[in-house]
C-alpha cells in the first residue's frame, strides 16, 4: 500500500477490507496519509481511521432495514465528532434525507448517477450536486 501511495502521490488511503485498527494505524504510519475506512452496517467503528465511509455491502441487495442501521451508525459517529462520508447507492432524491439524517462530512456517489452500469450520466451528476448544494445547512 505504501509503495502505491508514494508512486501515485495519493492524498488519502481508502481501505475496504477487514482491516483492524492496528492495520489502519500501520497504513497511516507507513504512508503519512489520512486513512478512510469503509464501514458496513453493524461493524465495529474504526477508532484509528481519520475518516469513516459508511456504505452498503456490494454485490447484493440490502437487507430490510440495513440502510436505516447504516445511517444510524453514521449519525452516531458524527455525534461522536468523527468525520463521516456517507455512501450506499445514494440517488438524487435521497440526498436531502441523507444530509438531514446524518449530517455527513461528504457524500460518496457512484451507481446513483449512472444511466447504465459503469456509465456516469452528466445530467444525473449535475442534479445530484445541485441537490447537495440545496440540502447543505
Amino acid at each position: 500500500v505504501a509503495a502505491i501511495v508514494a508512486a501515485c502521490r495519493l492524498d488519502l488511503v481508502q481501505l475496504h477490507g477487514g482491516e483492524t485498527d492496528a492495520d489502519v494505524a500501520a497504513v497511516a504510519a507507513r504512508t503519512g496519509r489520512p486513512v478512510i475506512k469503509v464501514m458496513r452496517a453493524g461493524e465495529p467503528v474504526s477508532a484509528a481511521a481519520d475518516y469513516l465511509l459508511f456504505d452498503l455491502a456490494k454485490g447484493r441487495d440490502p437487507e430490510p432495514g440495513e440502510r436505516d442501521r447504516l445511517w444510524e451508525q453514521a449519525r452516531s459517529a458524527v455525534a461522536a465528532g468523527r468525520r463521516v462520508f456517507l455512501a450506499g447507492r445514494l440517488r438524487t432524491e435521497e440526498v436531502t434525507a441523507a444530509i438531514a439524517a446524518v449530517a455527513p462530512h461528504a457524500l460518496d456517489v457512484s451507481g446513483g448517477v449512472e444511466s447504465a452500469p459503469g456509465r456516469k450520466d452528466a445530467a444525473l451528476v449535475r442534479g445530484f450536486v445541485e441537490e447537495v448544494r440545496r440540502a447543505r445547512p
